[in-house]
């Protein structure tokens, strides 16, 4: 099984290098013929996203890998990608992010038309 393992201390992929780094993660497992486990800690968002992409592009089967956050196991749970639980803080860090952006445009938006905040 390859095993993506999402970690507060994994190894940092530039995003606009994670659809190639996932591609040669899956090649080097592959090549293994599947017959042991491959484990990849990484702490980007977007190496998650390219792996379950590569998922429903065809390119991996949704069969041969699994997310790991926590100690816990999330599978993919079919050849969409989708993952059978989003648990708080996995691969979440740029939407919470993201999240404070809008709250705080809201804050503004609302303190500028005079609301009380």
């Amino acid at each position: 099984m390859l095993i993506i393992e999402y970690a507060k201390h994994g190894i940092p992929n530039g995003d606009l290098l994670s659809e190639e780094i996932a591609r040669e993660i899956y090649k080097r497992y592959s090549e293994s013929g599947y017959t042991d486990d491959y484990t990849y800690q990484t702490s980007t968002d977007g190496l998650v996203t390219a792996f379950r992409m590569l998922v429903a592009e065809g390119d991996i089967p949704h069969d041969k890998i699994v997310f790991k956050f926590n100690g816990e196991i999330i599978k993919v749970i079919n050849e969409l990608g989708e993952i059978e639980r989003w648990n708080n803080g996995f691969a979440d860090a740029e939407m919470g992010m993201l999240r404070r952006i809008v709250q705080v445009r809201i804050k503004n938006r609302k303190r500028q038309e005079g609301d009380d905040v």
